[in-house]
């Protein structure tokens, strides 16, 4: 029996506080959403929630330009002027709202979740690689997201660093392996296909089956989706966790565990994990921490140096700020930054792999010393040893040398996917089923995004019109039609493989493999949602309703 048969699931538990929270007098009519409450305020009148949704306690986001709210965990929408869910006959009880010589006021319950587990024993986590860890016990080890050889996004990252000459041993050595999500860097099929298949694998229960389906298409069967609103038990090893969501419309997901006193939470890439409502303290928190994971603003052509300088260091100090917020929420006793460990082609993708600055471990060192937390560098010391909620030992197993992209995946890759037809360019735009106000030039182009032939396609028509032309004047065009005009020169493998294989053009753009000009120069939220997560293989589908951009982390909704 695997340890996924053991598993006991129940009721993930929570803690209630209750909190005060104060209603501005100047918001806008119609709904309005603030950190814990929505408010309605029709004229004079107001009508306040909780963001709690009554299903299984997500948190209710609003759909953009409505006054509509949704749940990001499974789909239950609301109407806050009714005080209904629109898809199932259930009413949510308003605020209670009390008027104070300070203003107007509401009170809320907030539930953070707890897995009470008592007693103290040694726990291990390693560090392998990227987002790869592996947590060990007396009786029970698992690993994380192992991307461990080979590249990803479409050939754009490399790991930075080499992967232990073992590492393939301790992960198959595992009892199970947990993936959060299906982005190539943590659900990574050539890794994937060095582990034994008879390995029990952990999930996110997600609306799409993304992950899950995935993995069962690499050839895994032993399967579990973990429910997002539920705590798992191993009565055995008492090993206690439960996958959380992230608090956005995107399949991303994050874990909390706990063995006796010690805590783990690893938020891995998610926006607001669990709608920030976190444990509370932590023994280890582990979080994305670099940046640099898109190919805004470097790959976009008609962008002044300057302002791609300031939107790279605003996007490297949103993380920070990220992290900074996990670590006030959890007051973790040690953090380690981790899911940052990767690299451009210095030579191929020279100009990306100048400019693309990172966050590194040491940017963290200051936020952590004022919050008296232990800063894990796994670049330094990659083991760190437990005894119940305290840290004993850290050390380094062995020295971690810089990684260097493989030329070979490239040669394979312009074998493989070198050639195309018009017939079978033309039938993918025609059946993907978009119209738009756009027209859309694709540049099938060499390595240094040179056009070899460039198709246009006319997203106006219903089919699209598909068809070869000239290299196009983007302004002399949109000032003729009225349409928006984008360009995109791609490398010609990266294309073929990405609609021969239907997958998400979000993996062009993040691996760095295409140049654009748009004129206007606006974010084509509904093309990039469209061919990210409609036009795609059903388990690469990576959001569970189109959220106009807003929670895109290749958008540019702040641009």
């Amino acid at each position: 029996m695997s340890i996924l048969e053991r598993f006991v699931a129940e009721p993930l538990q929570t803690r209630k506080t209750r909190r005060s929270f104060a209603i501005p007098s100047d918001g806008k009519q119609g709904l309005t959403l603030y950190e814990d409450i929505m408010v309605v305020r029709n004229g004079t009148a107001i009508t306040a929630y909780d963001r709690r949704c009554d299903h299984n306690g997500g948190k209710l986001v609003s759909q953009p330009g409505t006054n509509i709210a949704s749940c990001p965990l499974h789909g239950w929408t609301f109407d806050p002027e009714s005080g209904a869910y629109t898809n199932v006959a259930v009413r949510k009880t308003p605020l209670n709202v009390v008027k104070t010589e300070a203003g107007l006021q509401a009170h809320i319950d907030v539930f953070t979740p707890m897995l009470d587990s008592v007693g103290d024993h040694s726990v291990s986590i390693q560090f392998i690689n990227h987002a790869c860890i592996v947590v060990s016990f007396e009786g029970l080890s698992f690993a994380t997201d192992p991307w461990l050889l080979g590249p990803a996004f479409c050939n754009g990252w490399w790991l930075k660093y080499k992967s232990p000459s073992n590492a393939l041993d301790i992960i198959n050595r595992c009892d199970f392996i947990y993936i959060s999500h299906n982005h190539p860097d943590h659900l990574h099929p050539e890794t994937l296909s060095k582990i034994r298949k008879d390995m029990p694998i952990l999930t996110a229960g997600f609306a799409t089956g993304s992950a899950e389906s995935y993995v069962r298409d690499l050839g895994f069967t032993n399967v579990l989706a973990a429910d997002l609103g539920s705590a798992y038990h191993d009565p055995i090893s008492g090993l206690r966790l439960a996958v959380l969501k992230s608090g956005d419309f995107r399949d991303d997901s994050g874990l909390y565990f706990t063995v006796g006193s010690f805590s783990g939470l690893l938020t891995v890439d998610c926006n607001f994990l669990n709608f920030n409502m976190l444990p509370s303290p932590v023994t280890f928190l582990a979080s994305s921490f670099a940046g640099g994971a898109s190919g805004f603003p470097l790959c976009f052509t008609n962008l002044e140096d300057t302002e791609k300088r300031r939107v790279l260091a605003r996007n490297r100090n949103a993380l920070i700020a990220g992290v900074k917020n996990y670590i006030e929420v959890s007051k973790p006793g040690v953090y380690m930054p981790y899911a940052g460990y990767f690299a451009e082609d210095p030579v191929r993708d020279e100009m990306v792999a100048a400019n693309n600055l990172k966050n590194q471990p040491s940017d963290y060192s200051s936020l952590c010393e004022t919050s008296n937390t232990v800063l894990a560098d796994p670049t330094i010391e990659d083991t760190y040893i437990f005894f119940g909620d305290k840290l004993v030992k850290s050390y380094q197993s062995e020295a971690r040398e810089i990684a260097q992209p493989d030329r070979n995946y490239y040669d394979h890759a312009w074998k493989t996917f070198g050639d195309i037809s018009f017939e079978e360019v033309a039938s993918y735009f025609i059946s993907s089923g978009f119209k738009d106000n756009l027209i859309a030039y694709i540049g099938l182009s060499d390595e240094d995004f040179v056009p070899r032939e460039i198709y246009r396609v006319d997203f106006r028509a219903t089919p699209p019109s598909v068809q070869l032309c000239d290299p196009p004047k983007l302004q002399k065009i949109h000032d003729e039609t009225g349409a928006r005009v984008t360009y995109a020169r791609i490398r010609t493998p990266a294309f073929v493989e990405t609609i021969r294989n239907l997958l998400p053009w979000e993996d062009l753009l993040i691996g760095f493999q295409a140049r654009f000009d748009r004129v206007p120069n606006v974010y084509d939220s509904d093309f990039w949602y469209h061919f990210t997560n409609v036009h795609i293989k059903q388990r690469a589908r990576r959001a569970i309703s189109d959220c106009g951009g807003s929670c895109n982390r290749i958008g540019e909704a702040v641009f």
